[in-house]
């Protein structure tokens, strides 16, 4: 992925409903994120291990698919609830990989691994750089 391509707010991926129709994952936009914010918290807090439940909750990984969905001129209409009659239970691997793949491309998942990566390496640690 390109930074103008993120830049530009291109699609970064797909996933294929239940019914065979094919949506464009696209990054998350600032609505999106005030959206996303008023279910897990302030963005800051995104990396720590609380947040990471409800991340796993089918609820919120539903919401962040349908904040990117609605960007694919295919899912212009969708709303949340039909976010969750696309897909089937046997689905639920792939869509907690697809919602992590969104917050990925909009940059989230990599500012929480940096995040805990330098707490791990943070004073006291008993890392040498």
């Amino acid at each position: 992925m390109s930074t103008l391509e993120v830049l530009l707010g291109a699609a970064q991926g797909k996933i294929k409903a239940a019914d065979g129709r094919e949506f464009a994952l696209y990054p998350l936009r600032v609505p999106d994120i005030v959206r996303l914010q008023q279910r897990l918290g302030p963005a800051r807090t995104w990396g720590d291990p609380s947040v990471h439940e409800k991340l796993a909750d089918i609820e919120t990984v539903c919401l962040v698919l349908w904040l990117s969905l609605r960007h694919d001129p295919k899912g212009k209409e969708l709303t949340e609830e039909g976010v969750q009659d696309l897909f089937e239970a046997s689905d639920l691997p792939k869509l907690g990989q697809a919602s992590m793949h969104v917050l990925e491309i909009s940059g989230f998942l990599k500012k929480a691994v940096e995040a805990e990566s330098a707490a791990a390496t943070g004073p006291g640690s008993g890392s040498t750089s």
